[in-house]
C-alpha cells in the first residue's frame, strides 16, 4: 500500500552572483551638441562599465 504524501517531488533553488570589471566608457547624452557662433560644440560623459550580475533561479518537481 502506497502512502499519500510521500513522494511530494523536489524543489531547488539556484543562486549566482558575478563581478564583472570594465574599463572606463565615453559617450554623449541626448542634448550635450551645442551650436553656437557658427562653431559646434559637445560635452563627453564618462562612465565606468562595471557590472553586477545576480542570478536567481527555482525549479521544482512535482509527482502525481
Amino acid at each position: 500500500m502506497e502512502n499519500v504524501g510521500d513522494d511530494v517531488g523536489s524543489l531547488y533553488l539556484d543562486f549566482k552572483a558575478r563581478y564583472l570589471f570594465g574599463s572606463e566608457a565615453e559617450y554623449m547624452k541626448e542634448g550635450f551638441v551645442k551650436l553656437g557662433n557658427g562653431r559646434v560644440t559637445y560635452d563627453v560623459s564618462k562612465s565606468k562599465t562595471n557590472l553586477l550580475q545576480i542570478h536567481l533561479g527555482i525549479y521544482f518537481n512535482v509527482i502525481f
